[in-house]
């Protein structure tokens, strides 16, 4: 796993690695979680065989924001695990902490913002400004190399922020649904 921490240094990653296309996938956290991984493994992988089909398997690159894996808790950090060990793309994860999980190629480390309250800010958007990780991977520049979002049905606080954020800007956005979460707020 190598880290990053410039604009600069992920795109020179993407010629590197010779990567056609770039994919934020946006989905469920640590508290909603997902209600079956075995539903969610089902309506996501026609999108990901899509993705091979359309830009070739190994030429586009997954990202997200460093969602840890825990197997009896199932968030996006379990999506990402299972599309790394089934599909294997280049991964990058954007984080401001400094665990990750083993199955990530490369971490896109922000630095870490606090709301007035000392709280870790992870992402979203707060008071028009985006915060977190989703300052990188939604902000200006990435936006640039950014070929499309994956929504892995995403109904949090973060990922609604964002997907409302990504519309106003254009970004596509492909659906992956339904994956019903397993908690709520």
């Amino acid at each position: 796993m190598s880290i990053i921490k410039t604009f600069p240094e992920f795109s020179s990653l993407l010629a590197k690695l010779n990567i056609s296309a770039v994919y934020l996938f946006i989905g469920n956290g640590a508290k909603l979680q997902y209600a079956s991984m075995s539903k969610v493994k089902t309506v996501l992988a026609p999108t990901i065989d899509h993705l091979n089909c359309k830009h070739g398997a190994g030429r586009w690159l997954a990202v997200y924001g460093g969602d840890t894996w825990v197997e009896d808790k199932p968030d996006l950090g379990a999506c990402m695990h299972w599309v790394k060990q089934e599909y294997n793309p280049p991964m990058v994860a954007v984080q401001g902490w400094e665990e990750c999980d083993k199955f990530v190629d490369y971490v896109y480390k922000y630095e870490e913002e606090k709301d007035v309250q000392g709280r870790t800010m992870y992402g979203g958007v707060k008071e028009g400004a985006l915060v977190g990780g989703t300052k990188v991977y939604l902000g200006e520049q990435f936006r640039g190399l950014l070929t499309g979002i994956v929504n892995i049905d995403a109904r949090g606080r973060v990922g609604t922020q964002e997907l409302q954020f990504a519309r106003q800007v254009g970004v596509e956005i492909l659906q992956v649904e339904p994956a019903e979460p397993r908690n709520e707020y």
